[in-house]
């Protein structure tokens, strides 16, 4: 499990400009991995507001994640 100084340490990483030091100095694998960990972190990060909502608002409906809310460039979804 993390821990909340595990977060800290990684907004530091962020904040810093090291990660995009590090992207700037990486190979190609370097910077594969670096995009795939920041896609992760925003996915577990829409998770995590959605479970947060949930905890503090029990018994209300909750709305659906941003990303299932707009379609591309913040347009409404398009049925398919």
């Amino acid at each position: 499990m993390l821990t909340v100084n595990d977060l800290e340490k990684l907004e530091k990483y962020i904040k810093s400009g090291q990660l995009e030091q590090d992207f700037k100095d990486g190979c190609e694998n370097d910077r594969f991995y670096l995009l795939e960990l920041l896609e992760k972190l925003m996915d577990v990060s829409e998770l995590a507001d959605a479970a947060a909502t949930r905890l503090i608002f029990r018994g209300l409906p909750v709305p659906p994640p941003p990303s299932l809310q707009t379609g591309e460039n913040g347009a409404p979804p398009q049925d398919s």
